[in-house]
């Protein structure tokens, strides 16, 4: 799960109280986390939990997501896909990984002609964790 409590998780995350989780801030967010090699085995997996930031926005969100600088998935976020991302990876190679998300068309309040924040935004991410 996501350590909301830690300001540290990466960087393109805002954490507010009343979202439960972290939220992408900008056209990219990082996490960076580190995993212990005897824990990991090659078929290991990162499960990701997501919603839209603004849940009356009905356009989709492209979103691109690497892990370790290698382009993993590209995913059409719109209200019709399920909220969960699975990712498979091989944590015996290193110990230290980046997990970059590129979001292709945030938007902000500004944008939507709901106000005039122009901080552009685009998911929460509600929970992050690494099965086998």
């Amino acid at each position: 799960l996501v350590n909301i409590d830690n300001p540290l998780s990466g960087m393109g995350w805002i954490n507010k109280d009343n979202s439960k989780g972290l939220i992408a801030d900008g056209f990219y967010s990082t996490i960076i986390f580190k995993t212990k090699r005897e824990n990991c085995n090659k078929n290991s997996k990162i499960n990701l939990e997501i919603e839209k930031y603004f849940p009356f926005y009905k356009e989709p969100i492209k979103i691109n997501i690497f892990l370790n600088k290698i382009k993993k998935k590209t995913i059409l976020y719109n209200d019709n896909l399920n909220n969960k991302i699975t990712l498979s990876f091989d944590c015996n190679l290193i110990n230290i990984h980046s997990l970059v998300f590129q979001f292709e068309n945030p938007v902000s309040l500004y944008d939507l002609r709901k106000g005039l924040n122009r901080y552009k935004k685009s998911i929460i991410l509600k929970s992050i964790s690494i099965s086998d």
